[in-house]
């Protein structure tokens, strides 16, 4: 299945049922004693596209695209469409599983500063080893640069990023949500121009 939900109502339409497989993070069918799985091959790219989209949006790749095939790009100015870097910069993860891992381990190769909030905190061999910072999300959220969810939507986590935790970030700070479910996150839509 490529989209959509696997509910109680579409497991008691099929009833043979015997498996649940899903291209991406999935969670088990408990009620009805199916198993479950998942394609962990997600991992790496999910954690390559959270960076691509940081040095997409910093570097403004999209903005200087759109204007140079628009044919309004018309003038040598190195400085136009520069950004920022992203390298020294500080990231911030917010959910350390496996994709959260991945991504702070891509981080390291930018020299990052990497801090992470989570429902659980790594030992200290653990963070050292990945060179991560265990932070409150509100410290997280006021520090970093960019700011990476990779959380599974849960109760908790739903309506876990909404106005007043934009309004802890940074004015230059980056949102970055590669999860599939990433228009049930917020409370409501909350992107402003840069």
């Amino acid at each position: 299945m490529t989209a959509g939900r696997v509910d109680m109502g579409l497991m008691n339409e099929a009833p043979e049922l015997r498996m649940i497989a899903n291209f991406g993070v999935g969670f088990a069918a408990s009620e009805r004693r199916i198993p479950a799985s998942n394609t962990p091959v997600v991992t790496d790219a999910t954690a390559d596209l959270t960076f691509t989209l940081m040095l997409a949006l910093a570097r403004r790749v999209l903005e200087g695209d759109r204007i140079t095939r628009a044919g309004q790009f018309r003038f040598w100015a190195p400085m136009h469409f520069l950004g920022q870097g992203v390298s020294g910069k500080t990231l911030g993860i917010i959910g350390l599983g496996r994709i959260g891992r991945a991504a702070a381990r891509r981080a390291k190769g930018f020299q990052m500063e990497i801090l992470y909030h989570s429902r659980g905190r790594l030992d200290s061999a653990q963070e050292k080893d990945l060179g991560i910072t265990y932070c409150g999300l509100d410290t997280l959220l006021g520090r970093a640069d960019f700011v990476s969810l990779h959380v599974p939507l849960t109760g908790v986590t739903r309506h876990l990023i909404g106005r007043e935790e934009l309004a802890l970030m940074r004015p230059s700070a980056y949102l970055i949500n590669t999860h599939l479910g990433a228009l049930w996150w917020t409370k409501k839509p909350c992107w402003r121009p840069p």
